[in-house]
C-alpha cells in the first residue's frame, strides 16, 4: 500500500506516461523550469522491458527544499520499482523514472559532467 498522498497511476503506453509526468512536473515548476528533455534508451536504442525513462530538467535556479519535496512526492506517485515487486506490488508494473535537474548557470561554460542539482531514480 502506498503512503497517504501518493496516487496509483497505470499507463497504457509511453505517450501517456510522458504526458502525465510533464503535466505534473510543469504544474509544480520546481526551480523555474526552462526545459524538460527526454534522453537515454527511449530516444536512441529503444526502451527494453527493464528500461527506465530518463528525463533532464533544466531550471533557472537551484531547487528549494520545498521544490525537492514536491518533486519527489510527484515522482514517487508515477515511477515504478520493478526490482522491489514483492515489497511494492502496486507499482511493480510501472516503468521507473530517472530525473536529473541542472541549473542553467551551471551550464556556462558547458562541461562534460555539470553539477547535478537534483537526482531521482531507482
Amino acid at each position: 500500500m502506498l503512503p497517504s498522498g501518493f496516487w496509483h497511476v497505470a499507463f497504457t503506453d509511453m505517450d501517456d506516461l510522458i504526458r502525465t509526468v510533464l503535466d505534473r512536473v510543469l504544474a509544480i515548476d520546481p526551480g523555474g523550469i526552462v526545459g524538460v528533455y527526454l534522453y537515454g534508451s527511449s530516444t536512441s536504442t529503444g526502451l527494453g522491458p527493464e528500461s527506465d525513462v530518463d528525463l533532464l530538467l533544466v531550471t533557472r535556479r537551484s531547487l528549494t527544499p520545498q521544490d525537492r519535496a514536491s518533486l519527489i512526492s510527484t515522482l514517487l506517485g508515477l515511477s515504478g520499482w520493478k526490482g522491489h515487486a514483492e515489497a511494492f506490488p502496486e507499482v511493480a508494473s510501472r516503468r521507473p523514472l530517472e530525473v536529473t535537474s541542472l541549473v542553467t548557470a551551471d551550464l556556462k561554460p558547458l562541461v562534460a559532467a555539470p553539477w547535478r542539482d537534483f537526482q531521482f531514480g531507482e
